[in-house]
């Protein structure tokens, strides 16, 4: 069944782009493997505008909404990596890790947690939060076994149909 839902959460982002003249996924994600985190964040910003609806995201802006889009986004990783949704790393259960399948490769691991910020103006501040949250439960104990080139920790900050990224990176 994993394979059966990875090919559905494919298909499901790619239908989402077919109205997009061009696809950032990409690039979006060809950022994220080397760790362009600005590239990054301005592509997940373009593909949230452009198809996500107020409608998807509910009333409350569930912060469930944001997760199971971005995992679909990921899925496209999962040659490249374990992509491993609320798994126990630590002290706690990050959002997001995403797993490097062969430690040889130069692919950094990658560590997302999300927070919802009340008002646009908040964004930074959430983005740190969650970043800060994931040096505290120390979710990168993960890679610490198997370690990567290194670990990239992205704290994602969402309200309405904008997202802002905090960002550190470190040796596994």
């Amino acid at each position: 069944p994993n394979q059966e839902v990875r090919i559905a959460f494919q298909r499901l982002a790619l239908h989402w782009f077919q109205h997009i003249p061009t696809n950032p996924l990409p690039t979006m994600l060809q950022s994220l493997l080397v760790g362009d985190v600005d590239t990054f964040a301005e592509h997940l910003n373009r593909l949230i505008a452009c198809t996500l609806s107020f409608f998807d995201l509910g009333g409350s802006q569930s912060e469930k909404s944001y997760h199971m889009f971005i995992l679909g986004l990921l899925s496209h990783l999962s040659g490249d990596y374990k992509v491993r949704s609320n798994r126990e790393s630590g002290k706690g259960r990050p959002d997001l890790l995403l797993i490097p399948t062969d430690p040889q490769e130069k692919y950094p691991g990658i560590v997302m947690e999300f927070k919802i910020a009340d008002a646009e103006d908040q964004l930074q501040q959430a983005a740190q939060r969650a970043l800060e949250q994931i040096k505290q439960k120390d979710y990168i104990t993960e890679f610490r076994d198997h370690p990567p080139s290194g670990v990239l920790q992205l704290g994602i900050a969402f309200c309405n149909k904008k997202a802002a990224v905090a960002h550190d990176s470190s040796p596994s």
